[in-house]
């Protein structure tokens, strides 16, 4: 089992980082503590057994390779590394996946994304090590910078800079490589990577079979723990625990979504027949909604790029209207509570009052924008939606009036009586688009 230049690198400075902090830093009993924590979690009853189910998983999986003559002992190490820093992973995620498409689709984008194939391929070829170790400090450092700046107000030159650094790193790699494998392609052992690269595919899909009975098992296990709690009187009977169990059909998309109203009205019930109807309705819902989750898409997917109203007077292109509209009501409860807590003022920097989520939401295309009246006691915030149209949200001094705006063009002003353009809503009427409601389906 040899070990490259590149992951030995990756070790020394992993190394490397662990002994600095723990030799500089002022709270080593802290830390020593919190690691002990650590591992007093990682020893618990379910973790333990999840990991040895799935340790011995893998074996079997690997032996019936062996037995078919696709995988031998120089894989080890790559086995390894799969089982360990992709593997494990992917335990901790499935358990908030909800079917089985979107853990095919994870592992899909693993195995066979675009940044996937170029990291092996890059890793055909290493730097010698002091090269290696050179190479891995400066990338870490340039990711630390990048995820930095984009949290910080005008920090998008900052970023591109970082992005662009990295850039010229991952295309120095590339080059690299290929010049090297050229040189070698006499003496390079295609066989032995094309059989590594082979196992890094069929491997991870090998995983699927237990990630997915692994996350429908945790769901199954959750709904049963919720279900105790919603007993007004006593624990529900085991036949009712026997027909959520059956209920679910072995299906990950059912027993992931089972909460809501279902849980009271399945909890109360006392015989199998009854929760058994119960359950059966709750899978007509999940249809139904999904069903209308469809039909969303596909009007959006229709109407995406056309510009004007349809017959009912409203926009045609509704792409993100709801994720927009929610998004600039997140923000003016950020500002009412701003104003309220800091001084009378409305805060002007826009990074600090946005949601986390803003980004993964909305479109980068589309930021965005903002303005604060210079005594800090009006501001305005408005975004144009990949369909056009524009929506926006505002405030004045009197903090608890709501202004909301929405037209083909930006607003030119700010919020203010009089405005022709701003409507105040707290009192008023919201316009049209801003009361359709174009919130997607709840799942049940």
């Amino acid at each position: 089992m040899e070990f490259s230049t590149r992951e030995i690198a990756t070790l020394i400075i992993l190394i490397g980082f662990i002994s600095l902090v723990l030799v500089y830093s002022s709270n080593r009993r802290d830390i020593a503590r919190s690691f002990l924590s650590v591992i007093n979690a990682l020893l618990h009853r379910k973790i333990i057994f999840t990991v040895l189910f799935y340790l011995v998983y893998v074996a079997a999986v690997v032996l019936l390779a062996q037995v078919f003559n696709v995988w031998s002992w120089d894989l080890l190490k790559d086995t390894l590394i799969i089982v360990i820093f992709m593997g494990f992973p992917m335990i901790v995620k499935v358990v908030k996946m909800k079917d089985a498409q979107e853990l095919i689709s994870h592992v899909w984008r693993s195995v066979f994304s675009l940044s996937a194939i170029l990291v092996i391929y890059v890793n055909l070829a290493p730097f010698p090590l002091w090269g290696e170790v050179l190479m891995q400090i400066i990338a870490l450092f340039l990711v630390l910078i990048e995820a930095v700046s984009k949290r910080m107000e005008g920090g998008g030159t900052i970023t591109k800079i970082a992005q662009c650094l990295l850039g010229i790193i991952g295309l120095s790699l590339f080059a690299k490589t290929t010049i090297q494998l050229i040189d070698r392609f006499d003496d390079f052992d295609w066989l032995a990577q094309v059989r590594a690269y082979a196992m890094s595919i069929w491997l991870p899909i090998m995983l699927v079979p237990f990630m997915y009975s692994f996350a429908y098992i945790a769901a199954c296990e959750g709904t049963f723990v919720r279900l105790g709690f919603f007993s007004k009187d006593r624990k529900p009977l085991f036949r009712v625990y026997i027909a959520v169990g059956l209920g679910f059909l072995g299906r990950l998309h059912y027993a992931s979504r089972f909460c809501g109203i279902w849980l009271p009205e399945v909890a109360r019930e006392r015989t199998f027949a009854a929760a058994w109807r119960t359950m059966k309705r709750y899978r007509c819902t999940v249809k139904e909604k999904a069903r209308a989750m469809l039909e969303r898409k596909v009007r959006l997917e229709k109407y995406a790029g056309l510009t004007g109203r349809g017959e009912n007077g409203l926009w045609l292109d509704r792409r993100e209207f709801y994720e927009t509209k929610d998004e600039l009501m997140h923000l003016y409860f950020c500002q009412m509570g701003w104003y309220r807590n800091q001084g009378g003022r409305y805060q002007s920097e826009l990074g600090l009052l946005i949601s986390p989520v803003a980004n993964k939401r909305l479109s980068d295309d589309y930021p965005i924008e903002w303005k604060v009246q210079s005594d800090g006691q009006a501001w305005a915030a408005w975004r144009k939606t990949p369909g056009g149209y524009y929506f926006g949200m505002g405030g004045v001094r009197d903090v608890n009036l709501q202004w909301q705006y929405d037209g083909e063009n930006p607003p030119e002003d700010m919020p203010c009586n009089g405005s022709t353009v701003w409507r105040e809503t707290t009192l008023g009427e919201q316009s049209r688009e801003w009361s359709e409601d174009d919130a997607p389906p709840s799942e049940v």
